[in-house]
């Protein structure tokens, strides 16, 4: 097993390497503009929570803050095409996986449900 060692470790540095490369798209701060796929209702309720919300993403940390709360942790990149992102947390673990699709050069959307979804515009 030590004989292997080396290559183990070259091999944890360059996913490493590509899930930080991969996490670049969505490096920053977002804050939330709108929800997306709500009742007409409850739009408005939707909305307003949407705009008290942020993301972080630095590094291979992601932090959530609504309002004055705020969660953080590690996340992994599980996919990555074109236009979205697949990710998990540390603290989720891989059956939750997320997606953050990319919408536009300063616009992602953060599909939270099944036809629902939270957009947000980079800071």
């Amino acid at each position: 097993m030590l004989h292997r060692l080396p290559l183990i470790l070259t091999l944890i540095g360059v996913f490493g390497l590509a899930s930080c490369k991969h996490a670049s798209r969505l490096e920053g701060r977002w804050r939330g503009d709108h929800a997306e796929g709500v009742a007409p209702e409850l739009q408005k309720a939707a909305d307003d929570f949407a705009k008290r919300m942020e993301v972080v993403f630095q590094g291979e940390r992601l932090t959530v803050v609504i309002g004055t709360s705020s969660q953080s942790g590690a996340f992994h990149v599980d996919n990555e095409d074109s236009t979205s992102i697949i990710l998990h947390t540390d603290r989720d673990g891989v059956n939750d996986k997320q997606q953050f699709t990319i919408t536009g050069e300063k616009t992602i959307r953060w599909s939270v449900l099944e036809g629902k979804a939270i957009a947000f515009v980079k800071q």
